[in-house]
């Protein structure tokens, strides 16, 4: 059930297109997802996106419906389109270690727990995962 409309200025990865039907999914950084429609004009700078999804994004501002709650629905007017070379995330130096952060988890849990554990779990782990013979 859509509420109203708003003007936008998106940025995100164009992870599918349907040229037939005119209409493309973006990825945005924040990982939600929207279905735009695209005109004829705009085919070519969204195949490239898609093509170059790796290295490149989309940027479209336009006119967006979006639900009661606020949500984001669909894009329903593009008003200008255009590639942008993708920005590669910063590297944080001061960033928990992956390690550090698995540790403080594991110590959460309970040792009758860890006790449940197969023995040959590490050997073993195709088998308890997928079936796979035990080697």
């Amino acid at each position: 059930m859509s509420g109203q409309t708003k003007e936008v200025d998106l940025t995100g990865e164009v992870f599918e297109a349907d040229v037939r039907n005119g209409r493309f999914q973006l990825l945005m950084d924040d990982q939600r997802t929207v279905s735009v429609h695209f005109s004829d004009g705009d085919e070519e700078t969204v195949t490239t996106a898609l093509k170059e999804h790796k290295t490149v994004r989309l940027r479209l501002k336009g006119i967006v419906e979006l639900s009661t709650e606020g949500t984001l629905l669909k894009v329903v007017q593009v008003e200008d389109i255009k590639l942008l070379p993708a920005v590669e995330r910063a590297f944080d130096p001061n960033a928990r270690p992956i390690g550090e952060i698995i540790a403080e988890i594991a110590r959460e849990v309970p040792d009758e727990v860890w006790d449940q554990l197969p023995t040959d779990l590490s050997e073993n782990l195709d088998h308890y995962l997928y079936g796979a013979p035990k080697k």
